[in-house]
């Protein structure tokens, strides 16, 4: 039997070895390591850590229930009804029948003003309709259009009247002037005649020698030496100049006609002359000044008769334009008084219901929490008002809400005591999800173990924003009541705004998102497999489940982890979706 040949192999050049060792050394070894990542993820997609040891994994199964999705608020507890009452009109307080913590019932009176006042408002305003509606029946009747003609006539007939006065007067003042005048020329004539005539020339030259005599001997008597005396009877030089100082004062007398003794012929021609002009020069003064007042006279008669036809021309213009409006606007007038009856009628009505709101009485029940004024006391108008209300009701937001009756221009608060609504903010978040028509529940901080079913009435439509934070007002209406609530109690609301019943439920923990998806990891044959599904209604612990898995399935739940990077979701899937809780 021939034994076999060993094979030889022939070695490979120790040349080409090097040539791998030197050259391909790093790319050998990078491919080796991406080798080992690739087995790495295969087996963790393939066979999930402690898919080996079934005892580790934790499951949750797929049942049928209830999920419910809520937003909790806190807030506050405030009467569904308060008030600030007050009077439409202002007035004197003379009865208020209520004070603080009195309890009323609707319709009950709480207080009472004087009516006088508003008594003699609505006469006044009657009388004026009155006169208003009168004048409208003439028009329309044609009583009003003959009356405008009439007028018309009188005060045509009284601008006549009034250009004929005036003419006549100033034709009186300007005979009057002419004649008065006539006498000034008259008199003035004479006077110039007395001025020109003969003795009176010599008048003037005559009386300035004898003032001149009569200076010269007085200054001779004042430089005598030594000085003269009237204390003493004079001698020598002084009895002379006394001599001539007398005789030249006879001389101005004569001349002048204060005196006739010893007066010579011219003298006493002059005298006469001089008197007979200054007669003639005062009845010249007498003239003129006659003359004046009669122009004075003139002038104003004349302004005066101008403003009477002028005044007479307006009469006529205005009686002119009741006779158009009577005759040619007749249908303007007609419509235009009646408005203004109309007008006048309704200030009537106010007037009547101002004082039938004398008596101010309670529109709702309850109590009374405010008492501003007593009786005595004046109150302005103001009406019956509220502060701000919260949204969907009449109740007034919790910042609102002071129980004070002059913040809101009434003087007495009525609050109501046995119905009450929740009022909360909520953040816009959580607003956004709140509809009318929700339900939920609430407790009370100050009442321990109470819980109330609510629903909720309206939403804010607009934002309250304090130091940049947004948050919207909500109103919750109790559906039940309990004799300890109080106006102004702390609440604390729950609003469902989302619910499923009968349908697949999966605790949270057990999902995992991935952008916009959301998978599970389902326990299939014992193997681990991620699986897409899609979520419903969202709740607190639990989630709906549409689609993706039914009644009973078992989905792994994430193993514990002590570091974001080592997380797992789903106890499946791991090494793709690392570090991405669910």
């Amino acid at each position: 039997m021939a034994v076999p040949r060993p094979f030889k192999l022939t070695p490979r050049p120790a040349r080409v070895a090097r040539v791998i060792q030197r050259r391909n050394l790093p790319t050998i070894g990078l491919a080796t390591v991406a080798l080992a990542l690739a087995l790495l993820i295969a087996h963790d997609i393939l066979i999930p850590p402690g898919a080996g040891t079934p005892a580790a994994i934790r499951t949750a199964t797929v049942v049928i229930g209830t999920v419910t999705n809520s937003v909790s608020a806190t807030g506050s507890l405030v009467p569904s009804q308060q008030m600030n009452l007050g009077f439409k009109t202002a007035g004197t307080l003379t009865m208020v029948a209520v004070k603080v913590g009195d309890v009323v019932s609707a319709g009950q009176v709480l207080a009472e003003i004087d009516p006088g006042p508003l008594e003699l408002a609505l006469q006044q305003a009657q009388a004026s309709l009155a006169s208003a509606q009168a004048q409208l029946d003439n028009t329309k009747s044609g009583t009003a259009l003959q009356q405008s003609i009439d007028q018309l006539n009188q005060a045509n007939q009284a601008y006549t009247d009034a250009v004929n006065a005036a003419n006549q007067t100033t034709a009186n003042d300007q005979s009057q002037l002419s004649s008065d005048q006539a006498t000034l020329n008259s008199d003035t004539a004479i006077l110039n005649n007395d001025k020109s005539a003969y003795w009176f020339t010599q008048y003037a030259a005559a009386l300035a020698t004898y003032q001149g005599d009569l200076s010269t001997a007085q200054l001779a008597w004042q430089n005598n030496l030594p000085p003269c005396s009237y204390s003493v009877p004079a001698t020598g030089s002084c009895l002379t100049d006394q001599n001539a100082i007398q005789a030249a004062q006879n001389n101005i007398a004569c001349t002048q006609g204060t005196s006739m003794v010893g007066c010579t012929f011219q003298q006493q021609q002059m005298a006469a002359a001089f008197k007979a002009e200054l007669a003639a020069q005062g009845q010249v003064n007498a003239d003129t000044s006659k003359v004046s007042a009669d122009n004075s006279k003139l002038s104003s008669d004349q302004a005066a008769g101008q403003r009477s036809i002028q005044q007479a021309q307006n009469s006529v213009t205005n009686a002119q334009d009741s006779y158009n409006s009577q005759a040619v606007n007749r249908p303007a007038t007609i419509a235009q008084q009646a408005a203004s009856a109309a007008s006048l009628a309704a200030q009537v009505d106010t007037a009547q219901t101002n004082l039938d709101a004398d008596t101010l009485v309670s529109p709702i029940a309850g109590v009374v929490t405010s008492v501003s004024a007593q009786a005595g006391d004046a109150v302005s108008a103001g009406g019956s008002s509220t502060g701000s209300q919260a949204p969907g009701t009449t109740a007034l937001l919790p910042s609102s809400g002071n129980g004070s009756a002059s913040s809101a221009g009434g003087f007495i608060t009525v609050m109501a005591n046995s119905s009450y609504v929740t009022v909360v903010s909520m953040a816009e978040s959580d607003a956004a999800k709140v509809q009318a028509g929700q339900t939920g529940s609430t407790t009370f901080d100050a009442i321990s173990g109470l819980t109330i079913p609510v629903h909720v009435l309206a939403v804010a439509g607009s934002a309250t924003i304090t130091s940049n934070v947004v948050n919207y007002y909500v109103t919750l209406a109790l559906d039940g009541t309990d004799t300890r609530l109080r106006a102004g109690l702390t609440t604390n609301a729950s609003v469902i705004t989302a619910s499923a019943t009968n349908v697949l439920v999966l605790q949270n923990s057990a999902i995992s998102h991935r952008g916009t998806l959301a998978f599970v990891t389902l326990l299939q044959g014992g193997k681990s497999v991620l699986t897409p599904v899609t979520l419903g209604v969202v709740g607190a612990t639990t989630t709906e489940i549409l689609t993706g898995l039914k009644a009973g399935d078992k989905v792994v739940l994430p193993t514990a982890s002590t570091g974001a990077a080592t997380t797992r979701t789903g106890g499946g899937g791991g090494g793709l979706f690392r570090g991405a809780g669910g």
